[in-house]
Formats: C-alpha cells, structure tokens, sequence
C-alpha cells in the first residue's frame, strides 16, 4: 500500500500545513511556527507547485528540462536547468523517507472523509517519528505527523485529493509571462 501511490502519474492535492519546523539556515536549531498551504499538480513528470504563505502565493513550474519560478507582480518566469535545482518537498519524500522494516499498523481513521490505513514508524534517513494516514485505494498520504522525539511537531493534512483531469496548461508558463533565462 505504502509504494502503490507512485504508481499515479496525474493526480492533485491541496495540503495544509502546520506546526514548528527547524529552519534550515539556522545553524543553532532555531525553529519557526509554520502554517501554509501548498497546492500539488503532477501529470506524467511535469509539476506545479503553489505556496501560500505569510500573504504571498509562489508558483513553480517543473518541466522535462527546466524549472520556472513564476514572479507574478511582473510577470517573469525566472528559469534554471533542473539539475541546477534541488528537488521540491513532496509528501513523495515522507514515503521515501519510511523505514519499512520498522512499521507498525496502528488501525484505520478517516481523514477529509477517506478512509486511510494508519501507521507509525521512523524515517531512515532524517531519524524523525513519522505517523501516516494512507489513502485505502490508493495509498497516498492524506496526513503526516512528523516529529523529531516530541519536540517539534509538524502537521501535514490534505484538505483536496483528486486523480487525473488537470489541463496541461496548468504545466506550462503563461503566454505573458517573459521568460527570463539568466
């Protein structure tokens, strides 16, 4: 179940999240409270991720080739080569993250009205406490709680979930945006 929700190539979620995260300029563990919503879209390798946070609202755009930050006040589609960037965070990661060998099945809840397969384990490569609500079809994370021993606690929650129809504009730079390549 946890591995079938790779197996969806055109899907959305909108994710609300919530709680204190290390920020990752700090070298001394400095934590900030965080609440922002990011919307999703993948279809067959392209993605477009939307952010709201403190007011604002960034638009990225990743392509075959290149990734695109939308500047919408100018209307400039900042591009870079996408081995020049890093990947995005996808709740992908926090599956990629889970050590199988160490699962625990705690039952099953609903979560936004999907019934989800709930499990506790450790993340094998950032060492955190992840808890997970599994879609029951189709195995995609409609909630994690990720924390690392109790002390920080981040809260991600799928508020939308859809599979297939997204228009293929939603991957592309709109015609007024200039592209700016530098």
């Amino acid at each position: 179940l946890l591995r079938s929700s790779t197996n969806l190539d055109e899907f959305y979620y909108e994710m609300y999240w919530t709680g204190t995260m290390e920020l990752e300029v700090s070298e001394d563990g400095e934590t900030t409270d965080v609440e922002m919503i990011t919307r999703v879209y993948l279809k067959e390798g392209l993605m477009r991720i939307e952010t709201d946070y403190m007011g604002y609202t960034s638009v990225e755009i990743y392509d075959e080739d290149a990734f695109y930050y939308l500047d919408d006040e100018s209307k400039i589609a900042y591009m870079s080569p996408l081995e020049l960037v890093d990947e995005p965070v996808t709740l992908d990661a926090y599956v990629d993250d889970v050590d199988e060998s160490n699962i625990h099945y705690v039952g099953k809840e609903t979560v936004q009205g999907v019934s989800c397969h709930v499990m506790e384990c450790k993340g094998l490569y950032t060492g955190f406490n992840l808890k997970m609500w599994l879609h029951e079809e189709y195995g995609f994370p409609m909630r994690v709680e990720s924390s690392n021993d109790g002390d920080n606690l981040l809260v991600m929650e799928l508020t939308e979930f859809q599979v297939g129809s997204l228009s293929d504009d939603l991957f592309k730079v709109p015609e007024e945006y200039l592209i700016d390549e530098s």
